[in-house]
Formats: C-alpha cells, structure tokens, sequence
C-alpha cells in the first residue's frame, strides 16, 4: 500500500497488478479499501485483481463497501469478482445493498447470487429483491429465486411478486407452483389468474388445474372463465372436474357465452350428467 503512494486510475492499476502476486497475507476490506482508493475508472478491474487476497468470508456489509460506487456492468462484474469472498447465506436485505445500482444487471446479479438466499423467504422479501425487473427479465430472477421462497402459498400472497410479468405472466405462474397450497381459494385463483385474457388466461387455468378446488359454484366458474372469450368453451371443459352438479338454471347460465348451438348442446349434455 505504501508502494503505491499516490498513484490514481490507471497508473495506480497497473501498480497493483505487478505488485498483487507479491502479496503474501490476506487483505482485510480496510487494506482492500486502501489499495482501491484513487483507482476510480479502474475500481472494478483492480477488484477483480485482489478479489483472490481477501480474507473470507468477507461480511456482506463489506462486501458493499468494497463494491463501492460501481453501476450497472462494472457493478456486476466486480459481484462476481467477489463470490471467492461471500458468505454461503445472507438475508434479503444484505444481497439488496450488493444489488443496488446494478439496474439493467439486476436481473443477471439476481441469478448469480440466488443460490446464497436462505430458505422459506416470504414473497414479499422476494418481491424486494425483484423490484425494477420486469417481464423475461423478472421472469428469469423469480427462476432463480422461487425455490428459496416459502411454500404452502395463496395466491394473494404473491401478488407483488407476479407484478411487473405482463407477456411472461404465465410463465412466472408455472414456476411458483410448487410454493402453492392445494387448494387455493376463489380469490386466490383469481390474483394468480391476474389480468390475462383469451388464451393466455385459459394456459394459467390449465397449469393451475390441480390448485383449483372441487364442488365449485356455476358463478365461481363463470368468474374464472371471465375473458377467456374464444377460449371459453376449453375453459369450461377443464373445469368440469370441478363443478358441482348445477341445477337447469345453472346449466343455462354455463353455456350461454356458446353461440354454436351444437357446441351448446353438447356441453349441455356433459354438464346435466354432472354427479
């Protein structure tokens, strides 16, 4: 550190790159710190250089300071740099202060550090951690993470995870299945359900088929198939497992959205042989 005087960026960089492999001791993060001073432009290659001589595990609170300032691409590569150096588990709100800043990466620097999450997180931790992602780029961090997420899960409570998905909803759906309870209820399906339509609303029916409870109610159904428009007569026909025999008016209000009489017909028949 003292041979390094008052060298600053470059200068200070290639300092340390000749002098790194002479290194014979551990350095804490505040010789770390010493070492990174002045490097400015150059703080994420000369944290690459040292990450190897760094005490370990360093503390995530370190682990920040020694990020430094970095944004977005250095910022990830610098976390990846220090990986040598991390703690096997941290909480959520010690990975959110190593992913500050990375924007655009936050995603990627979610899937890298995933595997340090401990486990039953609540989803609204999760939703922390996956907040300013969006679409594939959320869709992608939740693969990451749902395994780390607590399971025996309604619906309601993810509903600030599944924000943000809007094309991937039902991808984001068919991952967290396993962190949902059997069955779940009316509102429930209806938060994982969301906003979708047609025949994006019909996949997440199907992929929550197993989630949706017995003895349902011919209004309950007509609820869940709300949308699905060209795709209500599949709808209805996945969901006859789960209809409760329907009285001839029920019947009636089940088929009406058929214009076809003979698809019409036909359901009829399937649903008065209800029991």
């Amino acid at each position: 550190i003292t041979l390094l005087g008052g060298l600053e960026q470059g200068n200070r960089f290639q300092a340390i790159s000749k002098l790194n492999d002479h290194i014979q001791t551990q350095l804490t993060a505040e010789q770390a710190l010493r070492v990174l001073r002045g490097t400015d432009g150059y703080w994420t290659q000369t944290l690459e250089k040292i990450a190897s001589k760094l005490t370990k595990p360093q503390t995530p609170a370190d682990l920040a300071r020694l990020l430094g300032g970095t944004q977005q691409g250095n910022r990830f590569q610098g976390l990846k740099a220090l990986a040598v150096a991390m703690p096997e588990t941290m909480t959520v709100a010690e990975i959110n202060k190593l992913l500050d800043g990375l924007d655009g990466f936050r995603s990627s620097g979610i899937e890298f550090i995933a595997r340090r999450l401990a486990r039953d997180v609540a989803p609204s931790d999760i939703a922390s951690l996956l907040e300013g992602t969006e679409q594939g780029n959320r869709s992608s961090a939740l693969k990451a993470v749902a395994y780390h997420m607590k399971k025996g899960l309604q619906g309601t409570e993810v509903v600030a995870v599944l924000e943000g998905m809007d094309g991937y909803w039902t991808n984001a759906v068919s991952i967290i299945r396993p962190n949902l309870e059997k069955p779940q209820s009316q509102a429930s399906l209806l938060a994982l359900i969301g906003n979708t339509s047609q025949g994006q609303r019909f996949e997440v029916l199907r992929d929550l088929q197993a989630f949706i409870p017995k003895q349902m109610s011919a209004a309950d159904v007509q609820v869940l198939l709300q949308q699905t428009e060209g795709y209500y007569e599949q709808g209805l026909e996945l969901l006859l497992p789960n209809i409760r025999p329907p009285s001839p008016e029920e019947v009636a209000q089940l088929v009406a959205p058929l214009s076809n009489s003979f698809q019409s017909g036909q359901m009829m028949k399937k649903l008065r042989e209800l029991h």
